[in-house]
């Protein structure tokens, strides 16, 4: 799908791909996958006053494992819209898997007072 011609294909294949680890991609794979996901990036950050976007590149960030760049993406989606329950969803979700149970549960108890 990453050589399909309609770009939404392309990137929303390479948002599939994002978990894969890099090393199962032939270096073929790993060239197009690489280019459409700036691309997918591109597309969210030409949106970055909304909150979704930075949600979607937050869970992008998480599914390529870097939880410091999803932590970051998701806090910037809660000062773009404090009253945004999904992303503090995600945001106590990944907290908790990385043992930060406290900052978890704040974030948890805000959600539920919104």
């Amino acid at each position: 799908m990453l050589k399909e011609p309609v770009r939404s294909v392309r990137t929303e294949a390479a948002r599939i791909l994002a978990c894969i680890p890099e090393t199962l991609f032939t270096l073929e794979e790993l060239n197009l996958f690489q280019r459409e996901f700036e691309q997918l990036k591109l597309r969210y950050t030409s949106n970055l006053d909304r909150p979704e976007f930075h949600l979607s590149l937050g869970n992008l960030a998480e599914n390529r494992n870097l939880p410091e760049r999803a932590e970051k993406d998701y806090r910037q989606a809660i000062f773009r819209k404090s009253t945004y329950v999904p992303v503090r969803m995600n945001l106590a979700t990944l907290l908790s898997r990385r043992g930060r149970n406290e900052d978890a549960e704040k974030i948890l108890r805000k959600a539920a007072e919104l």
